[in-house]
């Protein structure tokens, strides 16, 4: 009898700890930090020096083109925030501060990780100034995620059902069983567009209720999805060495599946998941011009944009004073 009322209390205290705040950092930087061991034994014998030769081999119209990619991306992105906002609040926000904002949002989190807290913060802090109330803009974030969510899911059971076998060196999957995984999600999301098609469904229970997008909406952002991750996808393929860059449908297999599984770790940006996901699909364990090719992605993709952002903050700060 003493073991038996000793399990509520047992549960109790486990879920206390699991719902434990910090946790959401420390279980992200655990997995960020056994991805950088593995990604570090897969690259132990290449040279910094090669690493370095790699780099200055860039041309500038590569380096252009990889650039132009990720403009494109982040442009893509900016317009969750556009379709988003307009259904979740009232208030006027004109378009170019939604559109900077949803740039800025994304290229604080895509940094810094931990997208609740990083691009939610900057979101807040532009929207309360146009009157926009805290609640709608953790509607947008919401809604924003589940979108990208949703959008990668049918990209990926898109590319699991048109071209089996692509994810053969990434999950044990036959070709039979990839086919019917991704014909199963398309016909998923087939049935959701259709249940959302005029009404506007609610998921969830009270404060932890969403307001799901009309179909409408929802079939755009899906199409933001595909562009963003097409133009990312691109981004890091023009930088890839030759030999691994010969049939893009592989590589983009390759990357959808890279991205998923980085933002299932909830690592910072994915790091060290992503780049080991590239490394081992593509069987590049220990070539320098794929771990160039992947540094440069981060510096263009994730860290430019986060100096550019951060220098349009200080600017605006500096005028608004």
């Amino acid at each position: 009898m003493t073991a038996l009322t000793k399990l509520p209390q047992n549960a109790h205290v486990l879920r206390r700890f699991i719902q434990h705040p910090s946790l959401r950092f420390i279980v992200p930087l655990l997995i960020m930090a056994l991805a950088f061991l593995v990604l570090n034994q897969m690259s132990r014998d290449i040279n910094l020096a090669d690493v370095k030769a790699d780099a200055r081999a860039y041309s500038l119209s590569v380096l252009a083109v990889s650039f132009g990619a990720m403009c494109i991306s982040y442009l893509a992105l900016s317009l969750y925030d556009v379709i988003i906002l307009r259904d979740v609040s009232s208030v006027h926000v004109p378009l170019a501060v939604k559109m900077m904002t949803g740039v800025a949002g994304m290229a604080v989190s895509n940094m810094l990780g931990f997208s609740w807290l990083t691009g939610g913060a900057i979101r807040y802090r532009v929207y309360a100034a146009f009157g926009v109330e805290i609640s709608a803009v953790a509607r947008l974030i919401a809604t924003s995620w589940v979108a990208f969510f949703f959008g990668l899911l049918i990209l990926l059971g898109g590319l699991m059902a048109l071209y089996p076998d692509g994810l053969g060196d990434i999950l044990p999957l036959s070709g039979p069983l990839e086919i019917l995984i991704g014909f199963s999600i398309l016909i998923a999301a087939t049935a959701y567009f259709i249940w959302t098609a005029k009404v506007r469904r609610v998921v969830g229970v009270g404060a932890f209720s969403l307001n799901l997008p009309l179909a409408r909406d929802g079939l755009q952002m899906t199409m933001i999805s595909i562009v963003d991750m097409a133009a990312s996808a691109i981004t890091l393929y023009v930088l890839m060495p030759p030999d691994l860059a010969q049939n893009f449908v592989v590589f983009f297999v390759v990357f959808v599946a890279a991205v998923g599984l980085g933002i299932l770790s909830h690592s910072p940006g994915g790091l060290g998941v992503f780049e080991a996901t590239v490394v081992v699909a593509l069987g590049a364990t220990g070539r320098s011009d794929v771990l160039t090719a992947l540094m440069m992605y981060r510096v263009i993709y994730t860290v430019l944009p986060f100096l550019l952002v951060v220098i349009g903050l200080v600017l605006a700060w500096l005028i608004s004073n």
